[in-house]
């Protein structure tokens, strides 16, 4: 593109402040430094600095020139207005406003005492909440797994003893029904077959084995409490695996990240964290091209 020269260059003033901020709070391990460039236009009616109203200056004060073109015009001051004679309490007025205005953003998880670290997106912070409940609901599930898994193991062995003290109730109901049977057989037998009448000896035999057959029964009693027994610890040994499944899942919602609320909070700053505080009268040129006519052949 072609340069226009310029017969002459308007200024017209504005009031910039700059300062060097810290934000520190040493629990968080938060040191953030902040530059502030802040400017606004000084108009005829300017009473006060007003900082509410002021933009975000894009020239640092070192890019910026000592001495202005030549023929270069300037815009009046506010009448009064003296930035040398008033420049302790512009600067006074600025270090308020950066005092009272001036924070830092964070966000936070209180419940979780994790806090957001400078520049960090909600996003990414969002994540890092996921990811640390994720470590934390692992950690919670192996551990009550590893309780419950010794609770199934003493009720495995007392399983394994029900199941032996069964085994062993049958065995014995088994053995002693034949001893009976053979008993009663040949006391009846002799009896029948033995060529005399029934003798007190044959008589005693037969109230032993009846004796015998009474303590079959009995043993059989014993077979159906050690299986009642044994059904006993199974449904304990189920009732067990239920109940570690519903804390696993009751473990699901207590660490859930939707049951965290990320909440904003702000670190401000102390006052010896203001310093470098600086206020300058900044001049900017004011380009008008209304007034400019163009090379139509050359019309870019």
């Amino acid at each position: 593109q072609p340069l226009i020269p310029l017969e002459e260059l308007n200024f017209s003033p504005w009031l910039a402040g700059s300062a060097t901020i810290r934000f520190f709070k040493q629990n968080l391990g938060i040191d953030v430094i902040r530059e502030i460039n802040l400017r606004f236009p000084l108009t005829e009616d300017f009473k006060r600095a007003d900082w509410e109203q002021a933009e975000e200056c894009e020239c640092p004060q070192e890019d910026c020139a000592d001495t202005a073109p030549d023929n270069s015009l300037f815009a009046p001051l506010p009448p009064g207005f003296s930035a040398r004679a008033r420049g302790k309490a512009l600067e006074k007025e600025f270090d308020g406003f950066l005092y009272h205005s001036m924070r830092l953003p964070l966000l936070r998880v209180a419940s979780l005492k994790l806090t957001s670290r400078p520049e960090e997106t909600e996003a990414r912070f969002k994540k890092r909440v996921a990811d640390l409940l994720r470590t934390k609901k692992e950690a919670a599930s192996d551990k009550l797994t590893e309780q419950y898994a010794k609770k199934q193991h003493r009720l495995a062995t007392r399983l394994e003893k029900a199941y032996a003290r069964v085994d062993k109730e049958k065995g014995d109901v088994k053995a002693r029904g034949i001893d009976t049977a053979l008993s009663v057989g040949l006391t009846i037998f002799g009896a029948l077959f033995g060529g005399k009448s029934l003798s007190v000896s044959n008589a005693n035999r037969t109230v032993r084995s009846a004796r015998g057959a009474g303590r079959v029964i009995k043993e059989q009693a014993d077979v159906k409490r050690a299986e009642e027994a044994v059904r006993l610890i199974q449904e304990d040994i189920d009732a067990l695996a239920r109940e570690l499944q519903e804390k696993l899942a009751d473990l699901s919602d207590t660490f859930a990240p939707e049951n965290y609320t990320v909440e904003t909070f702000n670190i401000t700053p102390r006052h010896q964290d203001i310093y470098n505080l600086q206020i300058r009268l900044l001049w900017e040129p004011v380009l008008d091209f209304s007034d400019v006519t163009l090379d139509p052949a050359n019309p870019e």
